[in-house]
């Protein structure tokens, strides 16, 4: 946690998890489906460039709960 109190928390997930997730979202709308493909990567990468998160979390696989639990303990919660 930064000095203002703030924890910045980034929840991560596998390149093939994201893939999934995003052709069930978008299985209608084709333009869609292409354009969230391709932003995809480009927006992890630039997280990951950025490097502002005090706590990153990968949620390929693991449930909400589970994750909240993460969060409150490294907030100090």
């Amino acid at each position: 946690m930064d000095s203002t109190g703030i924890l910045l928390v980034r929840l991560v997930v596998d390149p093939s998890v994201a893939r999934d997730r995003i052709r069930d979202r978008h299985a209608d709308d084709e333009p869609s489906l292409r354009w969230h493909l391709d932003r995809t990567n480009e927006l992890a990468e630039i997280l990951d460039a950025a490097g502002l998160d005090d706590l990153v979390l990968d949620s390929s696989h693991e449930p909400p709960t589970s994750l909240a639990a993460e969060v409150r303990t490294a907030a100090g919660w």
